[in-house]
C-alpha cells in the first residue's frame, strides 16, 4: 500500500510540472528510455542491483548516465529526486501511471475494460457515449483482452469496478444459490 502511495505521490508532483499534452508526451518519451536503460536487461541493471558495489559509486555511476542523454532537465531532476529519496525502483510504476493523472488534472475519467473478444468501433463508440452521459465529462478508455470473462464487460475506475461479465454473472448466481 505505501508503494502506491508513494507512487501517486511522485507521479503527481511530475505532472504538476507540467504544461500540455506536448510536455507530458516528451517526459513520457524520456521516462521510458531512462526506465528501459536502468530496469530493462542489461549491464547497467545487474550493475545498480548489485549489493557489492558502493552505493555512492552508484549514484555517481547513475548520475553520469543522466548527465549524457538529451532528457529534459525535469526528467532529469525527477530522476534524481528520486535516487536521492531511495525511490528509483518507484520509476516503472510511476511511468505505468503518468497517463492516468494527467486525466485527472484534465477533468478526464480514466476506464479500464476488459472484454471477452475484442470489441468493434461501434461497441467502443457506444461504449464511451454512456460512459460520458454517466460521468457527465470526458472518458478516456484503455482496452484490453480477458478470456476468463468468457463473455461481456469488466469496467475499472480506480478503485471502483464494474462487473459486467458472464463470469461474475455467473459468480453472483452461484453465491445467490449458495445462500438458500
Amino acid at each position: 500500500m505505501k508503494k502506491k502511495v508513494l507512487t501517486r505521490r511522485y507521479g503527481q508532483g511530475l505532472i504538476n510540472a507540467l504544461k500540455d499534452e506536448a510536455d507530458l508526451q516528451k517526459v513520457r518519451a524520456d521516462l521510458s528510455r531512462a526506465a528501459a536503460l536502468f530496469f530493462g536487461p542489461g549491464e547497467l541493471r545487474i550493475y545498480l542491483k548489485s549489493p557489492f558495489h558502493d552505493k555512492g559509486r552508484k549514484i555517481k555511476v547513475v548520475d553520469d548516465v543522466l548527465e549524457k542523454t538529451d532528457a529534459d532537465v525535469r526528467v532529469r531532476n525527477f530522476l534524481r529526486l528520486l535516487r536521492e529519496k531511495g525511490r528509483f525502483e518507484l520509476l516503472p510504476d510511476i511511468l505505468a501511471l503518468l497517463s492516468e493523472l494527467w486525466n485527472d488534472r484534465m477533468g478526464v475519467v480514466t476506464v479500464d475494460v476488459a472484454s471477452a473478444v475484442p470489441l468493434s468501433e461501434a461497441q467502443k463508440k457506444a461504449l464511451r457515449t454512456a460512459l460520458e452521459s454517466r460521468e457527465g465529462r470526458p472518458v478516456s478508455l484503455s482496452y484490453r483482452l480477458d478470456p476468463d470473462l468468457v463473455g461481456g464487460l469488466s469496467l475499472r475506475k480506480g478503485n471502483e469496478i464494474l462487473d459486467l461479465s458472464l463470469r461474475g454473472r455467473l459468480a453472483r448466481l452461484r453465491d445467490l444459490l449458495g445462500e438458500n
